[in-house]
């Protein structure tokens, strides 16, 4: 996993649809899902994070869209569910499924191809996958096959969780 990996895989895109990165996802992705606000991120976004005595403090995340397409996008929690919903209904490509086969010399990391997955108690699977910036750090996570998730957004650093949130908010 990586964000130039990410890059790397744009730039075939943009090659092979002879379409820019940024437009070739809004028309296959965030059109399809109804995704209004989804853009790259231009601005920054202000945000929070303790400092080392632990008193909260803001903080500007400078420009992203150096990021595209590994990273830097930006949405609001709407439209990441509408993203998620969209996988979890096969909306984006015919077989959402193949995201989360193994890939050879992943297994120790749980990684598949741009996800991560593991199994519950029931052996269910369980797919995930979180997003962090400097001042904003989102999650989704489902079970494919009963269609259950879970999706947020927070304005703040590293400094919750995201696996124990998640799980917190979908028990």
């Amino acid at each position: 996993y990586s964000t130039y990996g990410f890059s790397l895989l744009g730039a075939m895109v943009e090659e092979a649809t002879n379409t820019p990165f940024e437009n070739y996802v809004q028309a296959k992705i965030a059109n399809v899902a109804g995704m209004t606000s989804f853009t790259y991120m231009l601005n920054g976004q202000d945000g929070f994070e303790f400092d080392c005595t632990g008193a909260m403090q803001t903080d500007h995340e400078e420009d992203t869209d150096y990021k595209v397409p590994g990273g830097g996008f930006y949405s609001n929690i709407v439209d990441l569910a509408r993203f998620t919903e969209g996988l979890i209904n096969n909306d984006f490509i015919t077989l959402t499924g193949a995201l989360w086969i193994d890939v050879p010399g992943n297994a120790p990391y749980n990684y598949r191809k741009g996800i991560f997955l593991k199994r519950d108690r029931n052996d269910d699977i369980y797919v995930y996958h979180g997003g962090d910036n400097q001042s904003v750090e989102t999650y989704m996570g489902f079970f494919p096959g009963s269609k259950d998730g879970v999706c947020f957004m927070t304005n703040a650093d590293s400094y919750i969780s995201k696996d124990d949130l998640a799980e917190r908010i979908f028990n």
